[in-house]
């Protein structure tokens, strides 16, 4: 089923202008069918999305990737503008590869407390963004 575009000439003689990006959004939202406009890309999620690591310690955060359309560009994943004391490396995942580990390290003279971390996933033609806590606790030793 094709869709047209709504009738822009009864509303610019009559409201004497027209929201045109409005109007291509609208459409663009709706399903498309054949004909219509198909968007392609992806989305992440990541598990776990808050997570508590001492200092000096590492742990994985599992990335998995949803793509969309005909979306099959590689995506790479890394930490964007870290933390003091908080690092990751990048790790890039091709078509065939739904998940993957980025793995968080904490140096042993990071600063403690809640850090908000940004994790980037970018490809050649498009990039989202996904935030994630990390809790850097002040440990306590016990004397026996």
């Amino acid at each position: 089923m094709k869709r047209a575009l709504p009738l822009l000439a009864v509303l610019v003689g009559a409201a004497g202008c027209y929201d045109f990006q409005t109007a291509l959004e609208q459409y663009c939202e709706a399903p498309c069918g054949d004909g219509g406009v198909e968007t392609s890309g992806f989305t992440f999620t990541a598990q776990p999305s808050s997570l508590t690591l001492a200092r000096g310690a590492s742990a994985p955060v599992v990335l998995t990737l949803s793509r969309t359309g005909d979306f099959r560009e590689t995506v790479t994943f890394a930490l964007e503008a870290p933390a003091a004391g908080v690092s990751a490396l990048p790790v890039s995942r091709d078509a065939n590869e739904p998940a993957v580990s980025l793995s968080l390290v904490v140096a042993s003279d990071a600063p403690l407390g809640v850090v908000a971390l940004t994790v980037l996933g970018q490809a050649q033609s498009v990039e989202r963004r996904l935030p994630i806590s990390l809790t850097i606790p002040r440990l306590t030793q016990t004397v026996h």
